[in-house]
């Protein structure tokens, strides 16, 4: 015989859904109608932004949308969306941002804070002290000189830097010349005496390709947000041209020479 479910408590309704607690102590959420949807979870959060998180049996947590839909990532832990945006931790113990669809963000983080107009506060491994502002794409903030010591650790934290570091083409040329030293000491430390050494160059090789790659994209992207940029300042100038065109037009009509 099917066990019957019994609802012991029902919450206010919040987004067209209500959050219940069974007879055997799972929540579940209700319709308008009453009718109850078919997940089960040891512990759950009302609808917020068109989606809930919700424990699941194994220990992890997760969300799901208003059909009850499970996401596929599952999280040790997980903090409500705010602007598209979860916090979420990882099995490795370092937090990371999910949007609505379930995809993460590429950037991992000691700690992290939900976004807040756009910006999200992160901490980094060699960043106990301060908090480091990333935005939407993932990009981080950081003064010129933290961002030396960042790439010397990982070359690969290129693809951070915000589109707005590169008009300093300063800055850019001293980034470049920071991961170069970082490969160029690389190779100096592999004995070519060792057994493992045509592995070890083979490994450093890879990274400086992979590093390349991603800068050839990395500068793609600032160079067309660069020319919409361009295109929308033309734009202003255009239109505040044709302002003051027609606020001449206004001063030098002459209202005597239009009666007749």
């Amino acid at each position: 015989m099917k066990k019957v479910e019994k609802i012991e408590r029902i919450d206010p309704y919040q987004e067209g859904f209500a959050r219940v607690k069974l007879n055997d102590g799972k929540y579940a959420f209700i319709d308008k109608n009453g009718k109850l949807l078919e997940g089960r979870y040891v512990y759950a959060y009302p609808y917020s932004g068109g989606v809930a998180r919700v424990h699941l049996d194994n220990g992890y947590w997760t969300f799901i949308d208003k059909n009850g839909k499970l996401q596929e990532g599952r999280y040790r832990d997980a903090n409500l969306y705010s602007e598209g945006f979860a916090c979420v931790r990882l099995d490795n113990g370092y937090w990371a941002f999910v949007d609505k669809n379930g995809k993460l963000q590429e950037g991992r983080y000691r700690n992290a804070w939900s976004y807040r107009e756009g910006f999200a506060c992160v901490q980094l491994d060699d960043d106990a002290r301060t908090d480091t502002k990333i935005d939407k794409s993932g990009n981080m903030y950081l003064r010129n000189e933290q961002w030396l010591d960042y790439i010397k650790k990982d070359p690969l934290s290129f693809k951070f830097i915000p589109p707005h570091y590169f008009y300093d083409e300063k800055f850019i040329e001293s980034i470049d010349n920071a991961v170069k030293d970082v490969y160029f000491n690389k190779v100096k430390t592999v004995d070519s005496a060792s057994n493992n050494a045509e592995e070890k160059l083979a490994e450093i090789r890879d990274g400086f390709e992979n590093f390349c790659k991603m800068r050839i994209e990395k500068i793609k992207t600032v160079k067309r947000i660069m020319q919409k940029e361009e295109q929308e300042r033309l734009e202003r100038e255009r239109l505040e041209r044709a302002k003051i065109d027609l606020i001449q037009q206004i001063n030098n009509f002459d209202i005597d020479k239009g009666r007749g």
